[in-house]
């Protein structure tokens, strides 16, 4: 199976040096994308570090805004930039998308095995959560930046908003949540880029809703919805291993090695560097 690793990185330049060269494999490549706050970079040191592996560090760098609409242009731009790479997504069969701070739980051969023997299905996480939807998409959010500005809209012109009953959307029945980190294959990516302006358009004004617009278009498009990996466990579905009973989400550290390893999943969401040294470790020993 060939892949394409979308890598969202924004800052830790050396535990993204050390994920690269994990991913470092005769089947993948690599796509970087360093937010552009991290100012001048350079992109040869991820570019030459690998042996087997093309890796592109997108030159059209973006300002990422947390909760923000940035974070869903910004994923639709990693996609497009892959799948327009290997002309019209033919080259991969799958599109993982991850953070600079995960790191992968499984052999390169492993993970492409696990692929084959499941092709066709989409490891996206998907949960009907109304209650925090309506929060991220029943009001106008115009204004997200997590500064003053940014709680005083939330703390004030949100509220405002909900007592003179001024809606941004209503009616939620087709709206799903889950994690953003997915693995999703070339037939649906290339389905979702068809819609992209649409898509910007339909949450520019939403709050954290990188985390809604896959799961909704894949609830809206039947076809990739019954292909949906494990639909009653949304962790297990993306295959991602995250903890948000001790963190948002947990930063796992050496002492979770065992417990990742055990975890029969494709990336631990997220780790530090040492963990990551530990994890490489074993995965190159074993």
């Amino acid at each position: 199976m060939k892949s394409a690793f979308l890598i969202m990185a924004h800052s830790n330049f050396d535990m993204l040096k050390l994920l690269v060269t994990q991913l470092d494999y005769k089947d993948n490549d690599i796509y970087i994308h360093i937010d552009k706050k991290c100012g001048n970079v350079d992109y040869g040191q991820f570019e030459t570090l690998t042996k087997y592996s093309k890796v592109y560090c997108l030159r059209d760098r973006m300002k990422v805004t947390w909760g923000s609409c940035s974070q869903i242009k910004l994923e639709l731009k990693m996609f497009d930039a892959a799948f327009n790479n290997s002309g019209g997504g033919q080259r991969y069969d799958y599109f993982h998308l991850i953070s600079g701070v995960d790191f992968p739980l499984m052999k390169n051969q492993d993970m492409s095995q696990f692929l084959e023997e499941n092709d066709g299905a989409e490891y996206i996480g998907m949960v009907n959560a109304k209650n925090v939807i309506e929060q991220r998409l029943g009001c106008w959010h115009f204004y997200t930046d997590r500064n003053l500005w940014g709680k005083l809209y939330r703390h004030i012109v949100i509220p405002l908003q909900k007592v003179l009953k001024i809606h941004h959307i209503r009616d939620f029945t087709n709206y799903r949540l889950g994690p953003n980190w997915c693995t999703v294959s070339s037939s649906l990516v290339g389905s979702l880029l068809k819609e992209k302006d649409d898509i910007v358009k339909r949450y520019r004004y939403s709050f954290c809703c990188d985390e809604v617009f896959l799961q909704t278009f894949v609830f809206e498009h039947k076809e990739f919805l019954q292909k949906i990996y494990c639909p009653h466990d949304q962790y297990k579905s993306c295959m991602r291993y995250i903890d948000f009973k001790r963190g948002r989400p947990y930063t796992f550290h050496v002492d979770d090695i065992s417990e990742l390893l055990q975890a029969d999943r494709f990336f631990a969401r997220k780790v530090d560097k040492a963990t990551m040294l530990g994890l490489k470790k074993h995965l190159n020993d074993s």
